[in-house]
């Protein structure tokens, strides 16, 4: 009577491994809290010479941003985006809603944001500026956008 061996199955060279779990792979590194008085000279030193951020302020060459957060991408009243902005807040596109995800990143660390790389992210936009390196700067200025949002209501 034959015994039953347990066998690992063996991959051949050519056989790929098996992709690891979206849930085990991002890392559990949460986003801090922003400093919405840095984020405010940041914003002034970084973005207030294409961007207002006061309501009822004109636009600049961006728009201006107050109430930003939340909004979908190329819908600010009154400003001038790019096809390529339209596209990427059209439904049937990409459909981005500015928001900590899109402007500092996911908390994957492997989404690409926008203020980290505007034209990477909109590709064809008519945005010059190329982006904000540091995380930490990116949190900071979006939540002095948050910060915007919540008193313009």
């Amino acid at each position: 009577m034959e015994s039953p061996i347990e066998q690992t199955p063996t991959l051949s060279p050519l056989t790929p491994p098996a992709p690891p779990s979206t849930a085990s792979s991002a890392p559990s590194r949460p986003l801090t809290p922003g400093d919405a008085r840095r984020g405010a000279a940041l914003f002034a030193s970084v973005c207030a010479h294409c961007h207002n951020v006061e309501a009822g302020q004109p636009h600049k060459f961006g728009p201006t941003l107050d109430g930003v957060y939340g909004t979908r991408a190329g819908r600010i009243p009154g400003s001038r985006p790019s096809e390529a902005m339209k596209r990427t807040g059209e439904e049937g596109g990409r459909g981005v809603v500015w928001g900590t995800d899109t402007l500092v990143g996911c908390r994957c660390r492997r989404c690409v944001a926008y203020l980290a790389d505007c034209r990477g992210y909109v590709p064809g936009s008519k945005k010059p500026f190329k982006g904000v390196e540091s995380e930490r700067d990116r949190v900071d200025i979006v939540a002095f956008l948050q910060e915007k949002a919540s008193s313009a209501k």
